[in-house]
């Protein structure tokens, strides 16, 4: 997702560009963890109180996009291959949008994308 222009993440989440704009800055990385705060009170909120390890940077990176868009949380699915030994490798993260179908950001082990989650499911399924 890197890649992608502001044009295009705001189309196809269907957010405003000013939202896209920050949606790309998260992605790639341009934020720390204190500018991605100042974007995301409520991230910095969960991060910083109500968590009692300190979650990864990708956890932030995944609420504060979550914020940012107005999903209804960050969810995961776990891959086929997985021994059931917890890691956060064994999972692809999304952003829950309310549809299966609808547009979200996924994360897989440092690659973010636009996608339906409900489409990885079937993949993942064959």
């Amino acid at each position: 997702m890197k890649s992608y222009t502001i044009t295009r993440i705001a189309k196809e989440l269907n957010i405003s560009h000013d939202q896209a704009r920050t949606v790309r800055a998260i992605v790639r990385g341009d934020l720390d963890r204190t500018a991605i705060y100042a974007v995301a009170p409520k991230t910095e909120h969960w991060a910083e109180v109500e968590c009692y390890n300190r979650p990864r940077l990708y956890e932030v990176r995944m609420a504060a996009l979550n914020e940012v868009i107005g999903g209804y949380g960050v969810e995961g699915i776990e891959k086929p291959d997985s021994h059931g030994c917890g890691r956060y490798e064994d999972f692809i993260d999304y952003i829950n949008t309310g549809d299966t179908y609808s547009a979200t950001i996924l994360y897989d082990g440092g690659r973010y994308w636009i996608g339906c989650w409900g489409d990885v499911v079937e993949r993942l399924a064959v």
